[in-house]
């Protein structure tokens, strides 16, 4: 389907355009920056030939601390050989000046935003992150301060008084980050060049072509990694506890700086999710998109059902649900979608579930395990009181970036608060053509523990 071209479209586009700012260009935040020296950073140890095995550029996770009181920053877990054989890498810790509550990569592994806290303890601080490729992360320069009214032609509700939701669009020099949280009216726009300080694009509210949606509280943000072969768009999702929103973003390359237009679309009034209305709540929202279709995207938690998933199609211009299949497992936590877009995984209570017809409007469930249950699939892994406990009280997951692997982040505390280090990362070998798991391969205990309304892992 193509795109309409509008007056109201160009106009839309050029709006934000005038307030973009150089995506190659050098400069500094014009929001405040807490005060002090960035830490130095530090990694440890260094996973490389001269004492492992050489680690692969995928089978990497990133987990925040998220304010649990440890030192602030994020942990690196490799567990996939240069060979993809999966191996127990001892994690490194990359310090932050404050806490972490969740990191966005762009979809070329060169361009990342982490989500800090603020010394007003908000989550307001945009900070840049090196070293992305080789996975040896470390902050960048000051952040950026989401809730400082950026200086004129800015519009004076251009803040975000707490990000809960933060998003590459874009890849590399053309990245720019997105954020959205509770109470703000739009989108906020933040230049994040491979080797700039963040600095700010752009602000775009809900109203496009004269739409405007009935009810806007954004939570959590998602856009598609690709663009659509037809209209040349990305497709951006926002959800809140009761509503499902599409955006197109159309990019405007061949020019410096690049360019994004965003234009509301549609809304679904029964694609929210109940557990987004609380007040800690952070992460991707219980959706993904489809890395290989960007008019597809896999959710959890549809509406007031907190056990079920759904596919929704037709994206940006439309929002077609699938027929909603429900699962054994509990409370669906987190989803994530295959590399090859083939299949969902599903983090719930119970366990982990994997889910085939993405690419289809019939949804099932992938048997798993010797006895090919159509259950949580709940192996067991050594926790680290040295006992054996089955996969459960998943919290959060992702997907390898060569499909050959499933982290998920398990404990033994249902309904987890979050606070403390009984979190474990569970990794299990992946057969992208089946969707079948097998047994944990590497196991990673005494890491943070996340809220189980906290979908924050980051994998590659």
């Amino acid at each position: 389907m193509s795109r309409p071209i509008t007056a109201r479209t160009l106009l839309w586009g050029l709006v934000w355009a005038a307030l973009a700012l150089g995506a190659c260009s050098k400069g500094t935040s014009s929001s405040s920056t807490p005060g002090g020296p960035t830490p130095t950073p530090s990694v440890s140890p260094t996973v490389g030939p001269s004492s492992t095995p050489p680690p692969s550029t995928s089978g990497v996770a990133y987990l925040p601390d998220s304010g649990d009181g440890r030192p602030p920053g994020i942990t690196i877990l490799h567990f996939e050989e240069f060979n993809g054989a999966a191996f127990p890498y001892t994690p490194q810790f990359a310090n932050f000046r404050s806490p972490v509550r969740f990191l966005a990569i762009d979809p070329s592994d060169t361009t990342a935003l982490a989500v800090l806290q603020s010394p007003a303890n908000a989550y307001t601080l945009l900070q840049g992150v090196l070293g992305v490729s080789s996975a040896t992360i470390f902050p960048g320069g000051p952040p950026y301060d989401t809730s400082v009214v950026p200086p004129s032609p800015a519009p004076p509700n251009a803040v975000i008084a707490n990000s809960t939701g933060e998003v590459m669009l874009g890849t590399g020099n053309n990245a720019v980050g997105l954020s959205v949280g509770p109470g703000t009216a739009g989108i906020l726009g933040v230049n994040q060049a491979a080797q700039q300080t963040p600095t700010y694009n752009g602000f775009v509210g809900f109203t496009c072509n004269g739409r405007t949606p009935s009810s806007s509280a954004p939570v959590a943000i998602a856009v598609s990694p690709v663009v659509n072969s037809q209209s040349g768009d990305y497709s951006l999702l926002i959800r809140t506890s009761n509503d499902l929103l599409s955006f197109s973003v159309a990019p405007q390359f061949g020019v410096v700086p690049p360019k994004y237009a965003i234009c509301y679309q549609v809304q679904n009034t029964a694609l929210g999710s109940n557990t987004l209305t609380l007040p800690s709540v952070a992460g991707r929202g219980i959706m993904a998109f489809s890395p290989t279709d960007p008019s597809r995207a896999f959710l959890g938690q549809v509406g007031t059902v907190t056990n079920d998933v759904a596919v929704v199609s037709g994206l940006p211009f439309a929002i077609t649900p699938t027929t909603a299949l429900a699962l054994t497992g509990g409370r669906v936590n987190s989803v994530a979608v295959s590399p090859n877009g083939l299949y969902g995984a599903v983090a719930t209570d119970a366990g982990l579930f994997v889910i085939s017809g993405l690419g289809t409007s019939s949804l099932a469930i992938v048997p798993q395990g010797a006895g090919k249950t159509k259950g949580p699939y709940s192996p067991n892994y050594k926790g680290a009181d040295g006992v054996y406990h089955p996969v459960a009280n998943v919290t959060s997951l992702g997907f390898s970036s060569d499909g050959l692997y499933l982290a998920a982040l398990v404990s033994l505390v249902p309904n987890s608060p979050g606070g403390g280090t009984m979190g474990t990362l569970v990794v299990l070998p992946f057969n992208s053509s089946t969707g079948v798991l097998a047994a944990p391969a590497v196991t990673n205990n005494n890491l943070p523990l996340t809220a189980y309304y906290q979908d924050v892992l980051t994998v590659r």
